[in-house]
């Protein structure tokens, strides 16, 4: 099984196995003795059985000496039972381009899964393009904006991934969010934790934004407030992105990141990528991901082609004392060019996040829903300010507005509006709030 975590004890070394996996583990020099050699999957799904929980205990004689041979094996006592996860990621949304959206499936069930199907459902800011593209052997249906894709049966242990355009609505605005919500069924059966975070939902929140640096590190979740503040308990997903803007094509790409001592390695949680690649781990905290032969056109030639991404999840350690800072920046070598380097994201991990009181969440209620001749919104706690009302349609064209509202309830004629889906939003001075309905 391929980037699963092999330990070495009492040298206090680890390694990730490879894409066939295999793992290489090197002693400190000058190092005699006996030492542990263990495996962690980071599966909850199953226990390594072979050789057994405690791994192999082995003895080195000199500094020259080296032994192979030593394979793990797992299986699981839970019985037949289901536990996929699923992430994911996109390139920047901006309103004059597309977007291209990649969802990855893990299946750590302890059955080849059949009949599996992912859910997606945009909010607010996204709309489906005219042309859905996803290649065989995924098939799909778009019903009610809502999109399904079924997918091929998944083995044990088997990672899958699609990706497709996606775009942004005719209103979307500079510094607005994009939310995508995904899930996938059958549901998990098996009775144990999330695998690295990975549960059988995930929602996706990023800006739409104009210009921007192409090679850059996100994270989930972003962090609250301006210091991007989390909690110790909170798992932390970086995204990388990286795009060729140079004159020629790119052969081979590097990525070098370094993770904050503040993580716990054990956890780490390889997610997906956008292209093949290998992936070592070095002194005990930096991932070296590297893109062989990836053949990235310039931007110049094909801009959507001429990009990259990857993503990895992990956990901190329980020991940490707080306060604390995570920092995590990444270098990208483009064959045998200099380092482009990443933004260094920052997160400030805090006791108890602060309650944001500037921006708040209007809890609006619309009714009746589906709709026939006229809808109500209700906008709580509007006294002594004003509040707007949009309505768009399905491709995220404005078709009514109303501005200056000052009570609670709201009652808009949409007699003659067309039948089909429909979003609305309340905008305060100091709040947002959005919806969707049908019109019969």
């Amino acid at each position: 099984m391929q980037y699963k975590l092999v330990e070495l004890q009492p040298n206090n070394r680890y390694a990730l196995t490879d894409n066939n996996g295999d793992y290489t583990l090197q002693v400190l020099a000058n190092f005699n003795g006996a030492v542990n050699v263990n495996c962690d999957f980071n599966m909850p799904t199953f226990d390594i059985t072979c050789p057994d929980t405690a791994g192999y205990t082995i003895t080195l004689n000199g500094v020259l000496d080296s032994l192979t041979g030593y394979d793990f094996s797992s299986s699981s006592s839970l019985g037949p039972c289901t536990h996929l996860g699923i992430t994911s990621y996109a390139t920047a949304h901006r309103p004059i381009a597309s977007a291209t959206r990649y969802v990855y499936i893990t299946n750590n069930s302890t059955i080849p899964v059949t009949n599996a199907v992912v859910t997606i459902e945009y909010a607010d800011t996204l709309v489906w393009p005219e042309n859905i593209n996803i290649p065989a052997p995924f098939t799909w249906t778009l019903n009610n904006n809502i999109l399904s894709v079924n997918l091929p049966t998944l083995m044990y242990g088997q990672n899958v991934q699609f990706s497709y355009n996606e775009e942004v609505n005719d209103f979307a605005q500079i510094g607005m969010q994009t939310t995508v919500n995904l899930s996938i069924t059958p549901q998990n059966t098996c009775n144990v934790a999330s695998l690295g975070g990975l549960n059988d939902t995930y929602t996706d929140i990023t800006p739409i934004v104009n210009s921007y640096d192409p090679n850059d590190k996100q994270a989930v979740p972003p962090g609250q407030g301006d210091n991007n503040e989390v909690l110790k308990t909170d798992d932390i997903e970086y995204i990388i992105r990286f795009q060729n803007l140079g004159t020629d094509t790119a052969f081979i790409v590097k990525v070098i990141d370094t993770l904050s001592t503040y993580f716990d390695i054990t956890t780490l949680n390889i997610g997906g990528a956008t292209h093949p690649f290998n992936l070592e781990l070095l002194n005990n905290n930096v991932l070296v991901y590297t893109f062989n032969n990836i053949l990235l056109p310039p931007a110049s030639v094909n801009e959507e082609g001429s990009i990259g991404m990857f993503s990895y999840k992990i956990a901190q350690k329980q020991s940490n004392q707080v306060p604390y800072q995570l920092n995590n920046t990444a270098h990208i070598y483009f064959d045998l060019n200099p380092a482009v380097v990443t933004n260094t994201y920052t997160h400030n991990v805090v006791d108890v996040l602060a309650v944001n009181e500037d921006i708040q969440v209007l809890k609006t209620r619309l009714y009746p829903n589906p709709a026939g001749n006229a809808i109500t919104i209700t906008i709580p706690g509007i006294k002594n300010q004003t509040a707007s009302i949009h309505l768009y349609n399905a491709s995220g064209q404005l078709v009514k507005a109303i501005t200056n509202i000052k009570q609670q309830e709201n009652t808009i004629d949409i007699a003659n509006f067309a039948t089909g889906l429909y979003y609305y939003t309340v905008t305060t001075v100091n709040g947002f709030g959005s919806g969707k309905f049908a019109k019969d």
